[in-house]
């Protein structure tokens, strides 16, 4: 799977993960929803879980939904900047 690479800041555009098998895009659209947009543009909401909630589309990846709605931690990964708590190093 690989990132878009356009810079929601800059350009007014989310950012997403493009499905492997089908090239559909999944984008964070809110907390616990996710859009999955097709190749040809159609698009569908999805919960969290992968369940349909408006559009065009039907079907989305279940894990990949659970993946994009999850809340994480700023210093979940191993190399982020963070503050280990321990005195005298």
């Amino acid at each position: 799977m690989s990132s878009e690479t356009s810079n929601p800041a800059t350009t007014g555009k989310k950012t997403g993960v493009r499905h492997r098998f089908s090239g559909a895009l999944y984008e964070s659209d809110s907390p616990n929803r996710v859009r999955v947009t097709l190749p040809d543009g159609t698009f569908g909401v999805f919960d969290g879980i992968g369940r349909w909630i408006e559009g065009d589309v039907y079907d989305a990846d279940p894990q990949m939904c659970v993946w994009l709605s999850i809340s994480r931690a700023k210093v979940s990964h191993r190399l982020s900047p963070q503050t280990t708590g321990l005195s005298g190093e």
